[in-house]
C-alpha cells in the first residue's frame, strides 16, 4: 500500500507531493495553496515495497485512478521528480500539471554516482546521514529541520534507500515524456552539484513546453529559496487553473 499524508476530497483540484529519496516530505512545509487545490503528500519511503522508482510511480498511478480527484499536479523534487516523470510519461492521462525541482529524467552527469554503494556500506551510521544532509544543502540545515530529516531517515529500511538510490540512476524517462503535454515548471537551484542545469535541459528538450526558473539554491531549493520556488509553483497553479 502507498501512504499518502493528507485528507483528500474526491473531485476537489489536487497536488501531490514527492519529496527526494529518503527525505522527509516536511520538506514542502512552507508551500502554500492559492485556495483552489488541495495538498497530500506520496510518502513512499514509509510505504510498502518494491520502492524502486518505477513501481512507486505504478502504485501512485493506481491510487489515481481509484481516488478520482480533480485535476491533479505531481509536485516532485530529486527523486520524487523523477517518479513524477516516470508517471507522466506512462500515465500522462492521470495528471494536468508537473512541478519539478532539482531532478533529471535520467542519472547520466549525475554528481553522486556512488551513493546506492555507500548505502548498503552504511546505512545507519550517523555520520553518514550528516554527510547525506551536508550534501542536500548549500548552507547549514536549520537545527529543527535537521533533527526531523534525521529522525525521518533513521526509521527508513535499508533496502527501501538503496532500491530508490539505485533506481534513480538506471532509469531514463526522457523518451516517455514527449508524450506529456501538459504544463511543466521547473524551480532548480543553480549551486546543486548533483542535478545540473543540464539535467534541466533533459526535461525541456522532452517536454518543450517547459518553464524554468533559476534560483539561488542548493538541492533542496525549496528549503533555501523557498519564496522563488513558490513563484514557480503558483505560475502552475494558475496555468492549470486556467486550462
Amino acid at each position: 500500500m502507498l501512504k499518502i499524508i493528507g485528507d483528500l476530497e474526491r473531485g476537489k483540484p489536487t497536488v501531490l507531493f514527492l519529496s527526494g529519496g529518503n527525505v522527509s516530505p516536511c520538506v514542502f512545509n512552507q508551500i502554500e495553496s492559492d485556495g483552489t487545490f488541495q495538498f497530500g503528500a506520496v510518502d513512499y519511503c514509509h510505504s510498502d515495497g518494491p520502492w524502486d522508482v518505477t513501481s512507486v510511480g505504478d502504485r501512485l498511478a493506481e491510487f489515481l485512478r481509484a481516488a478520482e480527484l480533480g485535476p491533479v499536479i505531481l509536485a516532485g523534487w530529486s527523486a520524487g521528480g523523477v517518479i513524477s516523470m516516470g508517471v507522466a510519461g506512462r500515465y500522462p492521462e492521470l495528471l494536468s500539471g508537473l512541478m519539478l525541482s532539482n531532478t533529471g529524467p535520467c542519472a547520466i552527469g549525475h554528481g553522486n554516482p556512488d551513493l546506492p554503494k555507500r548505502v548498503l556500506e552504511k546505512w545507519g551510521d550517523r555520520e553518514f546521514f550528516d554527510s547525506l544532509l551536508r550534501g542536500w544543502f548549500s548552507r547549514p540545515v536549520p537545527p529543527l529541520l535537521r533533527l526531523e530529516l534525521l529522525e525521518y531517515m533513521g526509521r527508513i529500511e535499508k533496502e527501501c534507500a538503496y532500491q530508490i538510490t539505485t533506481s534513480v540512476r538506471s532509469v531514463d524517462f526522457r523518451d516517455g515524456l514527449r508524450n506529456f503535454h501538459k504544463p511543466v515548471v521547473v524551480a532548480h537551484g543553480t549551486l546543486d552539484k548533483g542535478r545540473t542545469v543540464e539535467h534541466v535541459k533533459m526535461i525541456v528538450e522532452a517536454m518543450p513546453q517547459t518553464k524554468v526558473f533559476y534560483m539561488e539554491a542548493g538541492h533542496t531549493s525549496v528549503v533555501e529559496n523557498t519564496a522563488e520556488w513558490q513563484k514557480a509553483f503558483d505560475l502552475l497553479l494558475k496555468m492549470v487553473r486556467d486550462i
